[in-house]
């Protein structure tokens, strides 16, 4: 009996955290025998559970709202508000499509008590009602598992590669090393069968990937750099690898978190600027430069001014 009336307790606690309501009729359906379904039994457990709240100060209170029972207050906050914060980056990050951002957000909100479902459909609402997808967006989830599992298992790819210029497929062969994130797209590095270095490619431009051979589980100091390639990477993958001084005359933490390895050199330069030192792909980083306009001024070195030159007087020349 003694067991039984533990488990009754322990299952309506628990059925109160997450969020349903008990009124009689409902909590009767807990209850074992007939002498466990008494009125005087219901009273007890109600007052055993709100007693030992009240002595744990836990910030949840039991409230009777009609003939229900319910739990209110402290209702795993962090979890929702981790969620919340996780659906929000999502959305932000455009590099999914709308089915499968829905499938992502509902399983997210399924991982929440009802209790606080609720409360996370209304935060994102505006949100997710707003979603933009960028302009054809490819499916990308299954390549990530395909992918994911490759690098675990230390497994040769074969796939095609599209080009972003000329569209035109190519065949590869590679063992992918590291998956990550950054501004719209997903990347994987791959060691390319016969090449030295890694190669960079964009996940939703892959097709075609097949397992193709077992690929080279060693780990050695020649592996690559995930920490490394994003400070150098942060804005585009273009180009080679350059450290470049410019004057700076934005705000300069603004420019600072679009180089994660810069700092600056010094505090005050002409009309309350600053002076920067940062390291990126050269391509990459001349696309920041000229969106920059006048708020900018490369000074070193002198190769990446003469491209920035090169490149400012081919744009004024298609407005002649």
């Amino acid at each position: 009996m003694e067991n039984q009336s533990s488990r009754r307790l322990l299952t309506l606690f628990i059925r109160l955290l997450q969020g349903e309501k008990f009124d009689e009729t409902s909590w009767r359906a807990l209850a074992v025998t007939a002498e466990s379904k008494s009125k005087r039994v219901y009273q007890r457990d109600f007052m055993i559970i709100k007693e030992t709240l009240a002595d744990c100060h836990d910030g949840h209170r039991l409230v009777l709202n009609g003939k229900q029972h319910q739990l209110r207050g402290q209702t795993d906050p962090r979890g929702l508000t981790y969620t919340i914060a996780l659906a929000h980056i999502l959305l932000a990050s455009r590099a999914f499509t709308q089915k499968e951002v829905d499938g992502i957000l509902g399983f997210l909100k399924a991982n929440l008590t009802p209790a606080t479902q609720d409360d996370y459909t209304a935060a994102i609402k505006a949100d997710h009602n707003s979603y933009q997808p960028l302009s054809k967006r490819q499916p990308v989830l299954s390549r990530l598992v395909t992918l994911t599992n490759a690098i675990a298992n230390y497994q040769m790819l074969t796939f095609h590669y599209r080009n972003g210029t000329t569209q035109k497929q190519r065949a590869y062969q590679a063992q992918p090393v590291a998956l990550y994130f950054a501004t719209y797209y997903f990347y994987v590095s791959m060691k390319v069968a016969q090449h030295d270095d890694f190669t960079l490619f964009r996940v939703d431009r892959m097709t075609s990937i097949d397992f193709s051979a077992p690929g080279d589980a060693r780990r050695n100091a020649d592996h690559f750099s995930l920490p490394d390639q994003r400070s150098l990477v942060h804005l585009l993958p273009m180009g080679q690898l350059t450290t470049f001084r410019f004057k700076c005359w934005l705000n300069p933490q603004n420019v600072l978190d679009q180089f994660p390895s810069a700092h600056k050199v010094a505090a005050s330069v002409e009309r309350n600027g600053v002076l920067i030192e940062a390291q990126a792909k050269e391509a990459g980083a001349l696309l920041w430069l000229q969106s920059q306009g006048p708020n900018v001024q490369v000074v070193s070195p002198p190769q990446l001014i003469q491209k920035l030159k090169q490149n400012l007087a081919q744009t004024a020349a298609l407005y002649d």
